[in-house]
């Protein structure tokens, strides 16, 4: 069973030097910065059960994906073949007396024919303005990683992008009910200078999450603090 931890019983404590910071907690941002400093930290969030469907639906997508062409996400990407993606590692990066590495599960990546590597991350959603800056820290969290990692050589990285899955029409078929679904692939900005300032941000908070306002929508915050 694990050890939960609120922020009061973790300011006494002495903060680790190094800490592992996951791609998936950088999409949409930070969110509230102060909760993602103390989430660093060690202290256990509040978290809705995600739903085992969207698991089923990421395997789904996983197993049917690899092994196709790249074009089959997007006609205009160069030559390629996808690939499961697997655990990815950074090597640690310092700021100061603090360490940060940047460790998660890629979804998938493209091998090009001319020897670069697409990141691939798969959003079962319904497509829409936002989203490449929503999840632009996510997939340059994974670029970071596979080009900075903790073993093996370095990739080039010549690519960013999400798949979107998104649920179309209910149909009768000899199997059953079908629910068909369309694709859409979405660029995401490819901003090293960018995410190595993020992780200087991360560095900053896990020193003091503290240092920083509460969200001014943050309903744990409030109810912390109040």
């Amino acid at each position: 069973m694990n050890e939960v931890h609120t922020r009061k019983e973790l300011r006494g404590r002495t903060a680790a030097t190094r800490f592992r910071v996951s791609p998936s907690s950088l999409g949409f941002g930070l969110g509230c910065r102060r909760c993602f400093g103390w989430a660093l930290r060690g202290e256990t969030l509040p978290s809705g059960p995600m739903s085992r469907l969207f698991g089923q639906l990421d395997g789904q997508q996983k197993r049917y994906f690899v092994g196709k062409p790249a074009a089959v996400l997007h006609p205009e990407l160069p030559a390629g073949v996808l690939q499961a993606g697997g655990r990815v590692a950074s090597a640690a990066v310092s700021f100061g007396e603090l360490e940060l590495q940047v460790a998660g599960n890629l979804d998938a990546r493209v091998a090009f024919e001319d020897g670069s590597v697409g990141v691939v991350d798969f959003k079962t959603t319904s497509p829409r303005d936002g989203l490449a800056e929503n999840y632009k820290g996510q997939l340059n969290a994974y670029a970071w990683a596979l080009r900075h990692p903790a073993k093996g050589a370095p990739a080039e990285v010549s690519r960013l992008g999400l798949l979107v899955v998104s649920f179309q029409e209910l149909l009768e078929t000899p199997l059953g009910l079908a629910n068909t679904v369309g694709t859409t692939w979405v660029d995401v900005d490819d901003d090293p200078g960018w995410f190595e300032n993020l992780l200087g941000e991360v560095a900053e908070l896990a020193v003091d999450p503290d240092s920083v306002p509460p969200g001014l929508d943050c309903a744990w915050c409030a109810l912390l603090e109040g």
